[in-house]
């Protein structure tokens, strides 16, 4: 339990991390593609944000139907065998402190389900 508590600690802090450098950007630089394929800075963001909450749910899910003796997965993969020109385009970004507040609300959500 404690490597768990450990590893929720060091997510917390690289979050962190991550939000201290992006609230340097101004917004014309957060949405600045340095590509015609690349994405931009808010859309990294977006992308972890939905990413970590994504990851928290499963985690927490799969846990559960460990404790009750089911299986850790059933179901389709809905993503396997597509390339990642065949997987969905990430939506348009949302707004810094919009994904700042959203990508905290997951600090909550990792302790409220911390194993004990």
């Amino acid at each position: 339990m404690d490597e768990a508590r450990s590893l929720i600690a060091e997510a917390g802090e690289a979050r962190q991390r991550v939000l201290e450098a992006a609230s340097s950007f101004s917004p014309a630089q957060g949405i600045f593609r340095p590509g015609p394929e690349a994405w931009s800075a808010a859309e990294v963001l977006e992308h972890l944000v939905i990413a970590e909450q994504g990851a928290i749910n499963r985690l927490w899910a799969t846990a559960d139907r460990v404790r009750r003796g089911k299986p850790a997965f059933e179901g389709e993969h809905a993503l396997r065998g597509l390339t990642i020109e065949e997987r969905p385009s990430p939506r348009p970004p949302a707004s810094r402190p919009d994904i700042s507040r959203r990508w905290n609300t997951n600090r909550p959500r990792w302790d409220a389900h911390e194993p004990s």
